[in-house]
C-alpha cells in the first residue's frame, strides 16, 4: 500500500523527509530521503524500527544515498535502532554512507555500524543470503513529512493504516540585512542631535562658570562640578547609542558604571540589571 497523492502540486510542497521500504526474502530494505533528526523524523524512524521487531523482522539494510542531513539525535536513533535488533540476534547494514563517513568517523560510530557500499554487498553480510546480482526490489512509501504551503504534513503508513497529521507552519518573515551603518541614524539627524547636544553643554559651561563665582562652600561646587561631569557623560553616551556607533549592552555597561558610582544608588542598578 502507497501513500495517497497530495494534491498540491511540486512547486508547492517540499519533502523533507521519507521511508521507503522494499523486501529481499526476510531483509528489509529502507531507503531514507532527506532529514533524518530530532522531531518527528527520528520519532517515525523509531517507531518504524519498533513495529517491525514487533512483526518479527530482525534483518535491516538502510540505505543512506539520497540522505541530507542526520543531527545527534538521528544518530542517536540509530545507534538504539543497532541495539534493539542486536538484543534479537538480528543485523543492521548501513548503505550508500558516503555523505555520513566524516561524522562516523569523527564520533567513532562507524566502529559500531556495519557498513556496505553497494546493496549485493550489504545483502552479502548476512549469513543466510548469498547474493552473486544486483536483486530487483520493489520500494513502497511507509513514511512521509513535507511541508503544503502553510502546514507541515506528515502521512503514516507504517502500521499498514494511512493516517495523516497537519500542522500549521509558523512563518517568520526573514530578517534583512542589517549592516551597521544601516543602524546608523542619518546625518541630517545626527547633525541635530549633536547641535542639540552643544547648545545643552554650552548651557552647563555657562551654569557652571556662575556657580563658581556663586556659590562660596567647595564642599557644594564639587557636588555641583560632579554632577556636570556625570551629565557630560550620559549625554554623550545617547548621542553615541543614538548614532548607532555603540550598542545598547555598552550604554547599559557605561550607564551602570557611573549611575553605581553614586551612594545608595549603586543597588538600584544592580537589580535593573539582573531585571533586564
Amino acid at each position: 500500500m502507497t501513500l495517497p497523492e497530495s494534491p498540491m502540486s511540486a512547486q508547492s510542497s517540499q519533502t523533507l523527509t521519507s521511508l521507503q521500504e522494499g523486501t529481499y526474502q526476510d531483509i528489509r530494505v529502507v531507503k531514507i530521503f532527506g532529514r533524518l533528526n530530532l522531531g518527528d523524523a527520528g520519532a517515525g524512524f523509531r517507531r518504524y524500527i519498533q513495529h517491525r521487531i514487533g512483526e518479527g523482522f530482525r534483518f535491516f539494510v538502510l540505505d543512506f544515498g539520497e540522505v541530507t542531513f542526520v543531527d545527534s539525535s538521528g544518530f542517536g536513533e540509530l545507534v538504539q535502532a543497532v541495539s534493539r535488533v542486536t538484543m534479537r540476534s538480528g543485523k543492521i547494514i548501513l548503505l550508500n554512507t558516503a555523505r555520513i563517513n566524516g561524522l562516523l568517523a569523527i564520533t567513532k560510530l562507524n566502529t559500531i555500524f556495519e557498513i556496505a557500499e553497494s546493496l549485493t554487498e550489504a545483502l552479502n553480510k548476512f549469513d543466510h543470503i548469498k547474493v552473486k546480482k544486483q536483486p530487483a526490489v520493489e520500494y513502497l512509501d511507509v513514511f512521509l513529512i513535507k511541508e503544503e504551503k502553510d502546514k507541515l504534513v506528515v502521512v503514516d503508513n507504517i502500521a499498514s493504516e494511512v493516517s495523516r497529521s497537519e500542522f500549521q507552519i509558523r512563518k517568520i518573515p526573514p530578517d534583512d540585512e542589517v549592516t551597521v551603518d544601516s543602524k546608523r541614524i542619518r546625518p541630517k539627524w545626527l547633525a541635530i542631535v549633536v547641535l542639540i547636544s552643544l547648545l545643552t553643554m554650552a548651557g552647563t559651561v555657562y551654569g557652571l562658570v556662575w556657580a563658581a563665582k556663586e556659590i562660596s562652600s567647595v564642599l557644594i561646587l564639587g557636588l555641583v562640578f560632579s554632577l556636570a561631569l556625570l551629565f557630560f557623560l550620559i549625554l554623550a553616551t545617547v548621542v553615541l547609542l543614538l548614532s548607532g556607533h555603540i550598542s545598547e549592552t555598552t550604554a547599559a555597561k557605561l550607564f551602570g558604571g557611573a549611575l553605581g558610582k553614586i551612594p545608595r544608588l549603586d543597588a538600584w542598578v544592580s537589580k535593573q540589571g539582573k531585571a533586564k
